[in-house]
C-alpha cells in the first residue's frame, strides 16, 4: 500500500517531515499482503460491468448505475466525462505489506461502508473489514459508490470528526450538523463549459465543505488542509473546536 512507511511515527525516524496521522477507507478494498484485488472478487474474475479492452486497460459499462446510482443525472454526467480507464495490472498485481495493519494506526483507522454501493457490494466491504484482523471505526452511510458527490456533507462530517479524533479531539453534534448541511459539490464553472481540473475541483470542494469547520493549525499542516486556506481563514476556523490552535 502506498502509505506504508509514511506514518507520523516513521517519517521523523527517516529524517523526513510530516507523516500520515490516520487512514480512512471509503468503500475501498482492504487488500491483504500477497493478495491482488481480483483475487478477492467472487470467482476471482471481474464483474460483468467491467469492460476489458484487451490492451491492459479496463472500463465500465453503465457508469451511472455502477458508480453514481444515487447522484443526480446532471452531476453524474459531469463526473462520467472525467472517468479514465483503469490499469488491469493494478488489479492483478499482488499487494505488498499494507499500512493499515501497522499498530500506529490503532485508533486511527476508519472505514466508510456505502450501503447502496453497486461497485463494491456492502457485504464485501464488511467482510474485508472483518477479515483484516484489526479494529476499524466503521460508519454505514446510505449511498452508492460516490458519497462525495451524493452526500458530501455527511461524508465530510464523518471525515472531519475522524481526523479530529486522530488528533485526540472531538466534534460536538452542532459542529457535525454544520458540516453535514453541505449538499452540493462544484465540478465546473458557471462561466465555462469545460470541467474544472481535479485539483481545482478538490480545492473548491474542500473550501465548500470545511468553510465552517475549525481546523487547528497543527492538524492542518499535518493533513494538508492548510493548502486550501489562508492564514486568516485558518485562524478564524480554530474558534469552533475545543483544541488549542497550536497544540
Amino acid at each position: 500500500m502506498a502509505a506504508k512507511g509514511l506514518s507520523k511515527a516513521e517519517m521523523p525516524a527517516a529524517s523526513r517531515k510530516g507523516g500520515i496521522i490516520g487512514l480512512i477507507f471509503i468503500c475501498a478494498f482492504v487488500a491483504q499482503e500477497g493478495q491482488s484485488l481480483i483475487s478477492s472478487l467472487p470467482g476471482k474474475k471481474f464483474d460483468p460491468w467491467v469492460v476489458d479492452y484487451e490492451d491492459g486497460q479496463l472500463g465500465v459499462r453503465n457508469a451511472k448505475n455502477i458508480f453514481y446510482n444515487d447522484v443526480s443525472p446532471q452531476l453524474a454526467s459531469q463526473a462520467i466525462i472525467r472517468l479514465k480507464n483503469q490499469s488491469q495490472n493494478a488489479l492483478e498485481t499482488p499487494s505488498g505489506p499494507p499500512a493499515w495493519s501497522d499498530s500506529f494506526y490503532n485508533g486511527r483507522r476508519a472505514y466508510v461502508v456505502c450501503t447502496e454501493d453497486q461497485a463494491v457490494p456492502p457485504i464485501g466491504q464488511q467482510l474485508m473489514i472483518q477479515h483484516s484482523g484489526v479494529k476499524w471505526d466503521v460508519a454505514n452511510i446510505p449511498t452508492g459508490h460516490s458519497p462525495f458527490l451524493s452526500q458530501p456533507g455527511s461524508l465530510a462530517a464523518y471525515i472531519v470528526a475522524e481526523v479530529v479524533k486522530f488528533q485526540g479531539g472531538a466534534l460536538n453534534p452542532n459542529q457535525m450538523l454544520s458540516i453535514s448541511n453541505t449538499t452540493e459539490i462544484p465540478l465546473g464553472s458557471a462561466e465555462s463549459s469545460e470541467p474544472a481540473s481535479l485539483p481545482t475541483a478538490a480545492a473548491e470542494l474542500s473550501l465548500a465543505l470545511f468553510s465552517t469547520v475549525a481546523v487547528p493549525s497543527n492538524l492542518a499542516a499535518e493533513s494538508g488542509v492548510a493548502s486550501f486556506f489562508t492564514g486568516t481563514e485558518l485562524s478564524n476556523l480554530t474558534a469552533l473546536l475545543d483544541l488549542p490552535a497550536d497544540s
